[in-house]
């Protein structure tokens, strides 16, 4: 993409983003446990999610479908329910959450991530914001 081009698009942003979201209303999975709040109902405009949920989900569904991705996703949210409970978790007992799931590289990946990104003294996590970041 030529800079002209990218300069054009990032203009219809604002536009861009109702599509996306009026397409994703009429035709995306709504039942998906990590796109939903705690309390199980889609966020509000503005309303965060815990990232952590997500960023799980995502590492699980590399090379994986999503009806063989749920029930493990949910086994290791009851096992490890947080960022800093997988960073303190052994290796060992992440394998064995991940068990069944193939690619076990995938879950040494997340938990070594998960020691880099745990929380610092404050109780926050940094979690990175540009692709540089998250490749470090």
């Amino acid at each position: 993409m030529l800079a002209a081009d990218l300069l054009e698009l990032s203009g219809r942003v604002p536009e861009l983003r109702l599509q996306l979201l009026v397409w994703w209303q009429d035709h995306g999975r709504h039942t998906i446990p990590w796109k939903l709040t705690p309390e199980g109902h889609r966020p509000a405009d503005g309303e965060p999610l815990d990232p952590y949920p997500v960023f799980v989900a995502e590492v699980m569904l590399q090379q994986t479908q999503l009806a063989v991705v749920l029930p493990y996703w949910q086994r290791w949210l009851a096992g490890l329910p947080s960022l800093a409970a997988l960073a303190a978790a052994e290796e060992h007992d992440v394998l064995m959450l991940w068990q069944g799931l193939g690619y076990y590289s995938r879950a040494r990946r997340l938990h070594q991530a998960a020691r880099i990104l745990a929380p610092g003294a404050d109780g926050n996590v940094a979690w990175p914001r540009s692709l540089v970041g998250w490749r470090a």
